[in-house]
């Protein structure tokens, strides 16, 4: 459980590759889907997230150092949420978090969820 959020399979050997999401990768996750969730409705809860298999991973490496200037990391996920009317709903898709200029002083993060599948828990 994270921030009142439970969580489910995780890889815990993978923090390494994703240094530039913060001290805690999960959180990250699921403070960007929560945060996310509450500008479409402010009383949306995170009640649950599970990842249903290992990320995939993109490296892009400068050419003049060899030091990876980018990485995005695919995530797929089973979401378990409910929305302001205080109805559950199940989503499926994939995070897609991309680091950029993580070779500089300036690194920044971009995310996108590709909504696949939503159904009534």
């Amino acid at each position: 459980m994270i921030n009142g959020v439970a969580i489910y399979n995780f890889p815990n050997n993978i923090d390494h590759m994703l240094y530039w999401m913060g001290d805690n990768y999960i959180e990250t996750i699921i403070d960007t889907f929560t945060d996310g969730f509450k500008k479409q409705d402010p009383l949306t809860q995170l009640l649950a997230i599970m990842c249903k298999k290992e990320p995939e991973f993109e490296t892009s490496i400068a050419d003049n150092s060899n030091q990876i200037k980018g990485m995005k990391a695919i995530f797929t996920f089973q979401i378990l949420l409910k929305d302001g009317a205080n109805k559950d709903w199940r989503l499926y898709g994939k995070g897609i978090f991309t680091g950029t200029n993580l070779n500089t002083n300036e690194p920044e993060i971009n995310f996108d969820f590709d909504l696949e599948k939503t159904e009534d828990a």
